[in-house]
């Protein structure tokens, strides 16, 4: 399939999400539907509905099957069918508030990106991160064959260990490669890469940053005096730990996007007695922890604080 061609199909898996989690956010809102502004719903819907096709990649990859492009082309078609839909009462109830807010969080965007940091070498978890989403773009499968199969064999399996650079181990049985990390992270890698090759790959966390910065902003919102927020804000998106993860390919960047949304629903849930909203609240935090095993530890926090 044409390069060029195959990019523009695979980039449909991005409109594709945020209107699946528009429409699946809507339907689990009910009505009267909460007091979220434009934009703050526009940034739910994408998180949300990044969750909600990951199953889907995940059964293709785990088979054997994944395809950026086809996965795209199901994301322009669900666009189409139900885009309008979904996207018309966003659209009415824009505000100046929400023009602002998206300017700063695409100028925060494209300065991460600016400095991103193109980690693709193995022996550091990024590298393992970037090479298994290269992988599973580009071969459909999760796991990878062997180089030299008869290095992994016999007497040789001793001079494997040796020569491996780390995150990943081999599987003598099966003759295959397996990676570090859960599959998670990956496969949301490889979406970016299906949209826009090694560019897309490492433009995802800037991006994510960017929209972990305006649920940032909106969750404060529920806890301070919005000048509050903005500073808390600020606060939030220029440390150095949150700058750093956001130039490099860690999971940590996707781990705050599902926990940020799973707060923001859990408080509304909790605002309008809305106990189906309480659920996928409850679904997004959990979901963490196929992202990053020490996302329990945020399980346990949250069970703490509720305690």
């Amino acid at each position: 399939m044409d390069t060029t061609l195959s990019l523009v199909l695979g980039f449909g898996y991005f409109p594709g999400i945020v209107v699946l989690g528009l429409a699946g956010l809507r339907r689990y809102e009910g009505k009267p539907h909460s007091t979220l502004s434009a934009l703050p719903r526009i940034l739910l819907g994408f998180i949300i509905g990044l969750m909600l096709s990951l199953p889907v990649v995940l059964v293709a990859a785990w088979f054997g099957h994944y395809s950026p492009p086809v996965t795209g082309a199901f994301g322009w078609i669900l666009t189409a069918c139900i885009g309008r839909r979904t996207t018309s009462s966003v659209v009415r109830h824009w505000s100046r508030l929400d023009s602002i807010l998206l300017v700063t969080l695409l100028l925060l965007s494209a300065w991460h990106g600016f400095y991103r940091n193109e980690s693709i070498f193995a022996g550091r978890d990024e590298g393992v991160y970037s090479n298994h989403a290269v992988h599973l773009a580009r071969t459909g499968a999760l796991r990878a064959e062997p180089t030299f199969r008869d290095l992994h064999q016999g007497a040789n399996a001793e001079l494997a260990s040796g020569i491996q650079a780390g995150g990943y181990f081999f599987n003598f049985e099966q003759q295959n490669i397996y990676f570090q990390f859960p599959p998670t992270f990956a496969l949301t890698l490889a979406t970016a890469f299906g949209a826009g090759s090694f560019t897309g790959l490492f433009l995802l966390n800037p991006l994510l940053a960017a929209l972990n910065t305006g649920l940032f902003f909106e969750f404060s919102q529920y806890l301070l005096r919005r000048r509050w927020a903005v500073f808390a804000t600020a606060c939030f998106s220029l440390n150095l730990a949150q700058v750093w993860i956001a130039h490099i390919t860690l999971s940590e960047v996707l781990t705050q996007s599902w926990l940020l949304v799973g707060l923001i629903l859990l408080h509304h849930s909790l605002q309008h007695k809305n106990y189906r909203l309480g659920m996928m609240a409850h679904a997004l935090v959990a979901a963490c922890t196929f992202v990053r095993i020490d996302a329990y530890l945020v399980l346990l926090g949250l069970c703490c604080f509720d305690a």
